[in-house]
């Protein structure tokens, strides 16, 4: 018996638990359509993130996340992601498309500029870096 057998779970709320990685085989919580993953210690997203098509909202906030997998994209029912205060340097080019079809995002405090991230995000990129707004948030 593993994460597998959660296959009716719609609501994951695992905040504040200082995790470091969360196991591939999330991708089988497909019928998940909000996740909670705000202020741990997180340095990746599964890959299979992606396969999670019923996912509308995504929480990563407060990770310490240095890119998003390109899968993330492929989340065509998301309809919220906060990805603020983490190390994100680049985005997923295939965010624009969620961008465009109305996905609200938040990707203020990571270490993004436009030279490292498409014009879509223009935006949406808000205060970056060592920013005060950003600092020891």
């Amino acid at each position: 018996s593993g994460i597998e057998d959660l296959s009716y779970l719609q609501k994951l709320e695992l905040e504040d638990n200082a995790l470091e990685r969360l196991p591939e085989e999330m991708k089988w919580l497909d019928r998940l359509t909000d996740l909670q993953l705000q202020n741990n210690k997180l340095q990746a997203l599964p890959s299979g993130i992606g396969s999670m098509s019923n996912l509308e909202k995504l929480n990563v906030r407060g990770n310490n996340l240095p890119e998003l997998p390109v899968t993330i994209g492929d989340l065509n029912n998301l309809t919220y992601l906060n990805v603020g205060h983490n190390d994100l340097t680049i985005l997923p080019d295939n965010l624009c498309a969620l961008l465009s079809a109305g996905l609200s995002i938040n990707i203020e405090c990571n270490e993004l500029d436009l030279t490292t991230v498409d014009s879509c995000f223009e935006n949406e990129l808000g205060s970056q870096g060592d920013h005060p707004n950003c600092v020891g948030n």
